[in-house]
């Protein structure tokens, strides 16, 4: 896992100078001649309302893409599967409709949620089970009648194996940046064209519209929720349901710096010794997690989990969960339906910070605890001016 994504971000920095050096595309140096791949966007969608859920596919309906994926995986089975048919009624058929459950549920479970879906035109179904549960996944596959996809979660050429050897695998998504970078995602889509199928993606469009545009078998571009658009020199590339790479030289994802400067992360809260955090963590019993998933693949779950394992009394807060139990706790809408705590930790985006930091200190937290990628500069002077110790990327 780890090591997969340290090595990734060497090799691709070394195939990016490698088709520097030689001033070409990144897809040209890999052979390919296709000026554009398909494409369709994966949602994060399975705590939207019914009104938000219309409103975000009619936008990107209106923004011509032909595909369209969303998440299932809700723990009531009868309720999940008429959210899905509520959903697919409101795309239209000539439309693809993909459906990524994120490893939710076993066997028994996925084949029952596989089976009431066959009538839904669905183009694949992704991730009913554990990724390396492969046994399992095969069942699956071989007791419904609806292609299966999977591939962000292996993180090694003899994992995608593994599951090309199910026979029922169809959709395989290497992701580039959890299997170990482009020279091992170009073993995939070898692997891939040897068994005569297409090879698609998983998340990072920006780089990986480059290798579906420079091998012969180009499945689909998954283009996901996290876009880098407003920060890079080169916006990507989209219109009527396909993605056309950059052709600048090298992998074509160039940063503007100078609009990712309003992100600098000042020192004072980062460069904290490993002797403080665990002094931190040594004066803290009630820990609040703001933006708490009751998904165990999230990161606020493993570190509720983790911290709970330790003796700390972890409050999840999340008010599109709000009433269900997370690890024996009944998750708040709000921090302070909470109660006291002595620490906050904040898995929400940058710009909700500053009003969080506000309801910690009222809350009497002593630490505000911004989780990686949380980064708000205006949260930190709120939370030091009033006492509470700030900790930012750790």
């Amino acid at each position: 896992g780890v090591s997969s994504f340290a090595i990734a971000a060497l090799d691709i920095a070394l195939w990016d100078l490698r088709a520097k050096s030689q001033q070409l595309p990144l897809r040209k140096l890999l052979g390919g001649n296709q000026p554009e791949v398909r494409a369709y966007a994966g949602l994060i969608d399975l705590n939207y309302t019914v009104e938000r859920e219309q409103e975000v596919i009619a936008e990107k309906l209106e923004k011509g893409f032909q595909g369209i994926k969303i998440k299932i995986g809700l723990e009531d089975l009868e309720q999940d599967i008429q959210r899905t048919r509520s959903i697919r009624e409101m795309i239209p058929r000539d439309v693809e409709f993909m459906v990524d459950a994120n490893m939710k549920w076993g066997t028994k479970d996925a084949i029952w949620i596989g089976q009431a879906m066959e009538d839904l035109s669905v183009t694949w179904f992704e991730e009913p089970t554990l990724p390396d549960d492969f046994a399992a996944f095969q069942k699956i596959g071989e007791s419904i009648n609806i292609p299966l996809a999977q591939g962000e979660n292996l993180h090694t050429l003899f994992e995608f194996q593994s599951a090309l050897q199910t026979n029922v695998l169809q959709f395989p998504q290497p992701d580039v940046g959890t299997i170990g970078g482009i020279t091992p995602w170009l073993q995939v889509a070898q692997l891939c064209a040897d068994r005569h199928l297409m090879v698609s993606s998983h998340g990072m469009h920006e780089l990986h519209v480059s290798l579906l545009a420079g091998v012969p078998n180009p499945g689909y571009l998954e283009i996901h929720s996290f876009p880098i658009d407003q920060y890079a020199l080169q916006p990507f590339q989209f219109s009527n349901g396909l993605a056309q790479p950059p052709e600048g030289i090298g992998h074509g994802v160039e940063f503007d710096w100078d609009k990712l400067q309003k992100h600098v992360v000042s020192t004072a809260t980062t460069q904290l010794s490993d002797r403080r955090i665990r002094d931190i963590l040594r004066s803290v019993r009630r820990i609040a997690v703001v933006g708490a998933s009751t998904n165990w693949k999230r990161p606020s779950f493993f570190v509720m989990k983790y911290l709970s394992k330790k003796g700390y009394q972890m409050l999840p807060v999340n008010p599109k969960a709000a009433g269900q139990t997370l690890l024996g706790e009944t998750v708040q809408a709000k921090l302070a339906d909470v109660g006291p705590v002595d620490m906050v930790e904040v898995f929400r985006r940058g710009e909700e910070a500053p009003a969080i930091a506000e309801d910690a200190v009222r809350c009497g937290a002593k630490v505000l605890w911004l989780q990686i990628g949380v980064i708000s500069e205006e949260a930190c002077d709120i939370a030091e001016r009033n006492g509470p110790q700030v900790v930012m990327h750790r």
